[in-house]
C-alpha cells in the first residue's frame, strides 16, 4: 500500500470515530426566551447610532460648515504667525530686556538694563 493511501484510511477512520462519539451526546435545547432575546438582539445591531463623524458628513450643510470653520481657522493661524514674523525684533529686545531685568550678570545684559522710552 501506498502512504498517502494510509494516511487518508487513517484520516477517515477518524473522522468516522469523532462523528459516532457525537451521536452520544445529547441534543441541547434553548430555554423559553432564547430566541426571543436573540431576536430583539440582532434588531438592535442595524439600529445603533452613526458615528459623529458620519453625523458630521452625513449633512452636507453641516459638512460646508465645518470646512468653513476649518479654513478659517488655518486663515487665521496664518494671519497670527505672520504677524509673530514681523515683531521677531522688538520680541527679541523684550527678551533682552527681561534679561537684563531678572538675570543682570549675564554678558550684554547691562547694556539692556535700560528702559525703553
Amino acid at each position: 500500500m501506498d502512504g498517502k493511501d494510509v494516511d487518508e484510511r487513517r484520516i477517515e477512520q477518524e473522522v468516522a470515530r469523532t462523528m459516532s462519539s457525537l451521536d452520544d451526546l445529547p441534543t441541547p435545547s434553548a430555554d423559553a426566551g432564547f430566541f426571543s432575546r436573540l431576536e430583539r438582539r440582532l434588531a438592535g445591531i442595524g439600529a445603533e447610532k452613526p458615528r459623529l463623524a458620519a453625523r458630521l458628513f452625513g449633512d452636507l450643510r453641516l459638512g460646508y460648515a465645518l470646512l468653513v470653520v476649518i479654513v478659517l481657522a488655518n486663515l487665521a493661524t496664518a494671519y497670527f504667525a505672520v504677524q509673530g514674523m514681523t515683531t521677531a525684533e522688538s520680541r527679541d529686545q523684550s527678551l533682552e530686556t527681561l534679561a537684563a531685568q531678572f538675570m543682570p550678570n549675564l554678558p550684554g545684559a547691562q547694556a539692556a538694563n535700560q528702559w525703553p522710552d
